[in-house]
């Protein structure tokens, strides 16, 4: 814009690890409200991710799980 180029913030998950040996938690964003599941197959073709603002307004203790993900993932 106006020679000047934006650059995009980076996009993380939000992933807690199960204690008991399960499959890992994922913090997600469905209809703007917020869970954790552990059955990322059924959001296969929707995987919530977040901004380090977002995850920090949620509960900046979250921001110790939070995982890069690559730029070829769609937002939600």
């Amino acid at each position: 814009l106006d020679g000047y180029e934006v650059e995009e913030e980076r996009k993380f998950e939000v992933i807690f690890p199960n204690l008991t040996g399960e499959k890992d938690l994922h913090l997600i964003k469905f209809y703007e409200k917020l869970s954790i599941t552990s059955d990322r197959n059924f959001y296969v073709d929707k995987r919530y991710i977040f901004t380090e603002k977002e995850i920090k307004s949620i509960d900046e203790r979250y921001w110790a799980f939070a995982v890069p993900v690559d730029g070829s993932v769609e937002e939600v």
